[in-house]
């Protein structure tokens, strides 16, 4: 119960501290799309940026971000007190994470703009 309160809170924190400073941001908003996540995005999964909202697209990688934090700072910093150990596990976790988050965002935006070309040709 202490790890999902735990995730909850620090999940929570990461969220709102990403949508103050990012999503309601216009100026940071916009470098989103020029970040490493879209450049990952564009190169792997051929990802057309300029058909996406920026603020959904903002939406969407905050809410990843903050998974990736609260999942990695759960998994290693509640179960494993010895820092460097920590500092070890922390790495291949957030790597696994970003690749496997990031997939799924890249899937659900070939599959999206599938779905508009299809949409728009059936019109």
């Amino acid at each position: 119960m202490e790890i999902v309160v735990s995730f909850v809170i620090s999940f929570s924190l990461i969220f709102i501290l990403y949508l103050i400073l990012v999503v309601f941001n216009k100026k940071a908003r916009k470098k989103l799309k020029t970040g490493i996540e879209a450049k990952f995005l564009k190169k792997v999964y051929k990802v057309s940026l300029s058909k996406i909202d920026d603020k959904k697209f903002a939406y969407r990688i905050a809410f990843n971000n903050s998974i990736i934090i609260a999942v990695t700072f759960c998994t290693t910093g509640l179960f494993f007190d010895n820092s460097i150990l920590q500092i070890l596990l922390s790495f291949p976790i957030l790597i696994l994470l970003i690749i496997f988050l990031y997939s799924l965002t890249g899937r659900y935006y070939t599959r999206h703009e599938w779905f508009i070309f299809v949409w728009k040709r059936t019109k």
